[in-house]
């Protein structure tokens, strides 16, 4: 069997003191051998990234494929819903002003992207959030899927 995590839909809502992201998919897949029905369960993966590199949280759920007798295909969908602090998600006012003023060109500093400040590049980094989905597959599945 083979399966695909496809149309990838997000919305970003806030409640309270919270960024509440809720991601929703489709899961399509196909199999070699129709003949019977068959239902198989999926495990996938739903995680918060922090600055790009630090898993923050992970859930782990499940999606399940119903073929019927003779079809080759399957497909269905699912969601996923993360929470962010707000306040851990909001750049600190300093950096907000640096990276907004104003600059004119002529200026010593006009040229010189805020970002190359070690300090703006990690206070942007400690903000920036990401949501990833995935099937969460096991190491022999994941071995397979490296030499296909």
């Amino acid at each position: 069997m083979s399966a695909t995590i496809t149309n990838v839909r997000a919305a970003c809502t806030t409640q309270g003191a919270d960024v509440v992201s809720t991601v929703s998919f489709d899961v399509v897949a196909t199999r070699r051998d129709a003949t019977q029905a068959r239902q198989v369960v999926l495990p996938f993966f739903n995680t918060v990234v922090q600055g790009g590199s630090s898993v923050v949280a992970k859930k782990v759920g499940a999606v399940a494929l119903n073929f019927a007798a003779g079809s080759y295909r399957a497909q269905t969908n699912s969601q996923g819903t993360v929470r962010v602090n707000l306040a851990t998600a909001t750049l600190p006012e300093n950096v907000r002003r640096i990276l907004t003023r104003p600059r004119k060109s002529g200026d010593v500093d006009a040229a010189i992207d805020p970002l190359n400040e070690p300090g703006v590049r990690e206070a942007v980094a400690r903000a920036t959030f990401e949501q990833l989905v995935g099937f969460q597959l096991s190491g022999a599945q994941l071995r397979y899927n490296v030499t296909r």
